[in-house]
């Protein structure tokens, strides 16, 4: 099939076992170059996902340890399996971002999208049985190429730029452990240690640096250097008995042939050329940061919780219109100087709802370019008292940038404020939502109250002329 001959495997050299990883990661960073080239600037605008430069060092190197194991090889059967690797993947990532876009988008669904090409295409180059094998590289990898389990972590031990490289270099040390899995139990847990403890002190020392030089010493040279001694030691440790006994029958890897590297290549080019285009485009509106002031919004709570996925320097107010409106509206404002670290969470929901919710597009502010969504929970739902509607945008102001949210009360009958925002969870933000997708299908959410909608609008309307005036 394809030019590839079945039968035995040859016995390649370590240089050839390099050199094959080395066309994978090539192949990975062609087929997705959007993503990469999204993940690079947003790292260097300051995203606290930075740790994601450094994933794919840390996958090579756990897969390194691991050489393809004596066999037979079926490169038919290769090619079978490589094809429902990744009809199946790529199906089901695509089917999913259509069920729940918002969380899709919050989790970074699409980030799966190169770990899938890169299991399909490994099959072809080392073969089902190896990339089985594998499988701490893929579970590794898989619990942080979404970023969004990194980010939340990253909040739980402080939100800082300090707490992002120490939770770069916790997946570092576990990376180390990983890729040493040769040598004994104990020395490992020694190694991951070690690692972290350089690290953390590396990382502090460094203070001063950006985020993205940090990030690349604690969660990429570190490990790099630490694997690479343990490697060093365990061969000088073993060297007299594998000279005494040479090891019987080594390593192998399927061959193959140009016409299969020629058909991953052009595979390679179909998906950059089909990746769906990533924005990193800056808010268009520029706006005057008296806006509040003019309107004479009352703030009435601070909501300390956003510093913690944001940057210290975040804030999230909740103010009031004078007086009093039907129905109950509240104008929630996150600020931040980092525009990067609000993108991170764009397609986030930071109000209840009982099911997911999804975000559509808005009209408010089409001419000026405010790009406007809307999301609300729904009214259907048995049992979802404290129903809201939600209006929001995010514009440029001086010195940095604000995502404002005009949340109505859909209950007509009961003048109370919509519900408080509350942090995001594992829970509230992929757990829930996920086990209530395997109870039902999601159908089409209920239409808020025409009366709300309404009224979202013309809050939104004045905000806008106070704040473009």
């Amino acid at each position: 099939m394809l030019g590839i001959s079945v039968g035995k495997p040859s016995n390649p050299l370590p240089g050839q076992l390099w050199l094959r990883i080395g066309i994978l990661a090539a192949l990975t960073t062609a087929g997705f170059a959007v993503l990469a080239v999204s993940a690079i600037r947003g790292s260097l605008a300051g995203s606290y996902s930075a740790v994601l430069l450094a994933l794919p060092v840390l996958a090579i190197l756990i897969a390194s340890g691991l050489r393809p194991a004596p066999g037979v090889g079926d490169t038919e059967f290769d090619w079978i399996v490589a094809a429902v690797i990744g009809a199946t993947g790529f199906l089901a990532v695509a089917l999913l971002s259509q069920r729940l876009p918002s969380i899709a988008g919050l989790w970074n669904w699409s980030h799966f999208g190169p770990v899938v090409w890169a299991m399909a295409a490994g099959t072809v180059l080392f073969s089902a049985r190896h990339v089985l094998r594998l499988w701490r590289v893929w579970l590794f990898v898989l619990c942080l190429v979404p970023a969004t389990p990194f980010l939340l972590f990253t909040a739980a031990l402080g939100g800082t730029e300090n707490s992002a490289v120490l939770a770069g270099g916790v997946v570092g040390a576990i990376a180390v452990y990983l890729a040493t899995s040769t040598v004994g139990l104990s020395w490992r847990l020694l190694a991951a240690v070690v690692d972290l403890g350089v690290a953390t002190g590396l990382g502090h020392l460094l203070g001063g640096l950006a985020l993205v030089p940090r990030m690349a010493v604690v969660a990429g040279a570190v490990p790099v250097l630490s694997v690479a001694a343990v490697r060093w030691a365990n061969h000088v440790r073993l060297a007299p008995s594998l000279a005494a006994h040479p090891a019987r029958g080594s390593a192998g890897m399927p061959p193959v042939g140009a016409r299969s590297y020629g058909v991953l290549g052009i595979l390679a080019v179909a998906l950059v050329a089909l990746s769906p285009p990533v924005s990193n485009a800056q808010p268009q509106v520029l706006a005057d940061r008296d806006w509040i002031d003019r309107m004479g919004l009352v703030p009435v709570a601070d909501f300390g919780f956003i510093r913690l996925f944001l940057g210290p320097e975040a804030s999230l107010t909740r103010y009031v219109m004078p007086g009093n409106t039907d129905p109950a509206v509240a104008i929630d404002v996150i600020s931040a100087p980092n525009l990067a670290r609000l993108a991170d969470y764009s397609d986030a929901v930071w109000y209840p709802s009982a099911v997911p919710v999804n975000h559509r597009r808005a009209d408010v502010g089409e001419t000026i370019g405010l790009g406007a969504r809307s999301v609300h929970s729904d009214p259907d739902t048995v049992g979802g008292d404290g129903n809201w509607y939600a209006l929001s945008w995010l514009w440029r102001t001086d010195p940095g940038y604000q995502q404002v949210i005009v949340a109505v009360d859909q209950d007509l009958s009961a003048q109370r404020r919509p519900p408080i925002p509350e942090p995001l969870t594992w829970t509230n933000s992929l757990l829930s939502p996920m086990l209530w997708l395997t109870r039902q299908q999601p159908p089409p959410s209920g239409a808020a109250p025409k009366k709300v909608v309404r009224t979202a609008d013309e809050v939104a309307r004045q905000i806008i002329e106070a704040g473009t005036a």
